[in-house]
């Protein structure tokens, strides 16, 4: 079987050519990252937004591939242009050789969640595309550990909802307030679920955010 190997001279092009790759997904990432945590923020007026952007699978992926990407392009211009590794007897080759066979493959993340991430930003721009994929994160148990006091699951998946009901009416968005409050019925009755017989305590959260709801609708 033949060996791979990484020659620094003769696979430069190949490096040059996933060096334009993630510059270019640089310019457009982090400008954009920047842009959608500060739009978010003024738009909704909630922080618990934002940092439910910052937590989206999607977008964690999206960074770490860029950031291992960077960290691999880095080594790659040390091994080039520098020879402290020869002072520490390390072979060089072997080691452009890893970081190729890491560069290629995070690439080529960043580049096929460049556009879910592209996706992800116009879901949490449309309110509405928002509320819809918010409450597709509510699985059916996590309505019991919701009863149970999870109240990590409560912080997470409930209240950025509560934030769009906020919102909604203070935008005065008529479509926006038919579907969070369509969300709130049903999540009701899933609540009640179960339990039909029983009295249902809800979280204090929640009465707190009806009454808020109350004063805002006055």
């Amino acid at each position: 079987m033949k060996e791979f190997s990484f020659n620094l001279n003769l696979d430069i092009e190949y490096f040059n050519i996933l060096i334009a790759f993630i510059s270019a997904i640089i310019g457009i990432a982090y400008p954009l990252l920047l842009q959608v945590i500060e739009r978010i923020d003024d738009k909704y007026s909630s922080i618990r937004l934002t940092e439910n952007f910052k937590e989206e699978r999607i977008n964690k992926i999206f960074v770490c591939s860029l950031q291992c990407s960077l960290t691999s392009v880095a080594l790659l211009i040390l091994l080039s242009f520098f020879k402290i590794f020869s002072f520490f007897l390390v072979d060089k080759e072997a080691i452009a050789s890893i970081v190729f066979i890491i560069l290629f493959p995070t690439t080529t993340i960043c580049i096929i969640y460049l556009f879910k991430y592209a996706n992800l930003i116009l879901t949490y721009y449309n309110p509405i595309d928002l509320i819809h994929h918010l409450s597709k994160k509510i699985k059916p148990n996590d309505y019991k550990r919701i009863r149970d006091n999870n109240n990590d699951i409560y912080y997470k998946k409930l209240k950025p909802i509560f934030d769009l009901v906020y919102y909604s009416i203070k935008s005065d968005d008529e479509r926006l307030e038919k579907e969070v409050f369509s969300f709130l019925v049903d999540f009701v009755i899933k609540y009640r679920e179960g339990n039909p017989k029983e009295e249902i305590v809800f979280p204090e959260d929640f009465y707190t955010m009806i009454r808020k709801v109350n004063r805002l609708t006055i």
